[in-house]
């Protein structure tokens, strides 16, 4: 999960996407890429930067809430959520 507001614009939003690249890298295989801010903006399967890079929108307020929901919500349930975030939400 990508927090995607406006406080992780910037260098925040680049160590964020280096660290999914560099994970999904490691798994070999796409990883489920969730962008979020006060609401869920994408999920995708992404495996590359440049589609980490498209799908990390939003720049709203931060609540965690929203991505956990979409993780319950997905066809299958990952054995590991990485949140990249700075922690300034609700």
């Amino acid at each position: 999960v990508s927090d995607t507001s406006g406080s992780m614009a910037g260098p925040a939003a680049t160590r964020a996407i280096s660290e999914a690249v560099g994970i999904a890298q490691a798994a070999g295989a796409p990883i489920t890429f969730i962008a979020c801010d006060a609401q869920v903006h994408r999920v995708t399967q992404c495996r590359s930067a440049q589609e980490m890079i498209a799908a990390n929108i939003g720049g709203g307020g931060t609540h965690f809430t929203p991505a956990f929901d979409a993780i319950k919500k997905l066809p299958k349930k990952p054995s590991l959520v990485i949140f990249a975030t700075d922690g300034e939400g609700a």
